[in-house]
This record gives C-alpha cells, structure tokens and sequence, in this order.
C-alpha cells in the first residue's frame, strides 16, 4: 500500500538539484488516470514541453499523431530522427522497434525489476543505450530544459532510472479512483473497451507494479498524485512540483485561475484531449465516482489497498 506522504518525502530529501540543464519529468500510472492533463498543465510552465506518449515513437515511425496539422510537433520529431540516423552505431527504428516490444512492456516488467540479468541475452544492454540515444535526441531536438514524458509505462519508468543520472529524473505517479477508471473503460472513446474484470485486472497489475517499483528502487525521485486531489487543487500540485524541481510555474498557474486555454506540446501520442490545440482546465470538487459498474465490495477494497 503507497503512503503518499512518505513518498513525497523521498522525493523532497533526493533533491540537491544542481543538475543538467536538461531533464525529463515521467509521468506513470494507469490510462483513463488523467495523465494527459496533468502532462497539458506541467507543458504550460517555463522552459518546458509536453511530449506525450513518447513511448509510441517506435510503433509510429517517428511521425506524432496529426502529423501533417501540427507543423511544430512534426518539425521537432523530424529532427530528433535525423540526430538519431546521423549516428554511427544508432541500431535503426527496426531493431529498436523489436527490443522495445520485447524489453519494455507490462509482460517484462518483473522480469526486469527483479532478475534483469536473464534479459541480457535477449538484448538489454543494446537497448537501453538504444534508449539513452533516443533521449539525448529529445534533449538536442530543442532548448527546452525540462522535457515531459507521459507514457505512463512502469517498465520504461525502471529503464529511464537506469540511464538517467538520479537527478535528471523526475517520477509523477498518479492514482485515480477505482471506479473512475474503471467505468471510464466501459467507454468505448476510440478504443477497444475493456470489461470491468479486465479493467480491475489493470488497475490492480499497473498500480502494483509502480508500488514495488518505488517500494525496491527507492533512489528514484518521484511524487505521487491522487487525481481527484490534483483537479480540484490544480495549483497546488504545481506548487509542490516546484519544489521538487527548479521550474516557474506561474505562467500555468495564471492561465489555470484565469481559466485560459493551455496549449498543447510536441506530442507523439495521446487521447482525443491531447490532439486539441488547447486545453481549458476546469477544477471539479467531485469526490470518488459512486455509480460503480462492479460491485462496491470490490471497489472499496481496491481504494483501501491503492489509495
């Protein structure tokens, strides 16, 4: 069970940041969890850029969703692949394709967490410097400093904390309750519904994975997020991020209390909210969903256990 007060705490005591001028803020935790939003928010701060799902750049071929309408975005992945063919030992968009979908998936996570040397034959070491290029690609691609990444994967957060210095790296792990995300799977939203079974199975599996991870990888700086908290106090959230991290974040405070448009980033993927130019953010005081489609029996001990 995550204590979300002791897990700040890890954070706020790793932080002597007197770091590189570039660093990526990873946001991790199960889809329909609000991951997009918060990545809109952060974006909208000084000197950063939301990138969103930068774990589908290999399935897409480099090209970000909307390639031919978002001119800036293509324009920014364009150049983080031309860096990455202009390297003598990048493997190629294949080869990294084909590590990706067998090194960084739910599926190789434990395997990774807890046994990684029995990955190695199956070529670990070759893709996460794989990875690590592909990173230092990102940073070169634009003057950014702080670099948004929300693919939400547990497995590609425990690989970014082995190629990342520990304070190049920021992990924003967001919990949202049961039923919201469950129920938000019954939807359809352009995607293959998930039952409430499959989608509990989900929770329960993503959720857990984060836990042990920060629970066994503890030099991890990382900050957990209760999404019902976070979208009612959007700018309490930033504040405390700012203290963890050396980022103004004014400019998103002042556009959320004005209840002006955030503007998207150089996204690769993201939900139908990302592929909007802007974004308004509107605070709810909503407390957990009570309209469960399973039974509330379930749902409550989902809560104890995750929240």
């Amino acid at each position: 069970m995550l204590n979300l007060d002791e897990h700040e705490r890890n954070a706020l005591t790793l932080n002597s940041y007197e770091g590189p001028a570039k660093s990526l803020i990873y946001i991790g935790g199960c889809g329909r969890s609000g991951t997009t939003i918060i990545g809109f928010c952060i974006g909208n701060a000084s000197e950063t850029i939301d990138l969103g799902e930068v774990i589908d750049y290999a399935r897409r071929c480099g090209k970000p969703i909307r390639f031919k309408e978002y001119p800036e975005s293509r324009e920014f992945w364009q150049a983080v692949t031309k860096r990455l063919q202009e390297s003598p030992d990048w493997i190629g968009l294949t080869q990294f394709a084909k590590l990706q979908r067998r090194l960084d998936t739910h599926a190789s996570f434990l395997p990774l967490l807890l046994v990684p040397f029995v990955l190695r034959p199956l070529g670990l070491v070759k893709y996460r410097k794989a990875l690590k290029q592909f990173y230092e690609a990102i940073f070169a691609a634009s003057n950014h400093s702080f670099y948004i990444d929300s693919s939400k994967y547990p497995s590609r957060l425990l690989h970014l904390s082995e190629i990342f210095d520990d304070n190049q790296l920021l992990a924003i792990y967001l919990i949202r309750d049961p039923a919201a995300v469950i129920s938000s799977f019954r939807s359809t939203a352009g995607q293959t519904p998930k039952r409430p079974a499959a989608a509990i199975l989900y929770y329960v599996t993503i959720n857990s994975f984060f836990n042990l991870l920060f629970f066994i990888r503890r030099n991890i700086r990382s900050i957990a997020v209760r999404y019902e908290q976070f979208i009612s106090q959007p700018e309490s959230f930033l504040d405390r991020l700012s203290k963890i991290v050396p980022i103004d974040v004014e400019p998103a405070v002042n556009r959320i209390r004005a209840e002006l448009p955030l503007t998207r980033g150089f996204l690769m993927t993201s939900n139908r909210m990302g592929q909007k130019w802007e974004v308004v953010l509107r605070k709810s005081k909503s407390g957990p969903t009570e309209t469960l489609p399973v039974k509330s029996l379930a749902i409550r001990l989902l809560r104890r256990v995750f929240m």
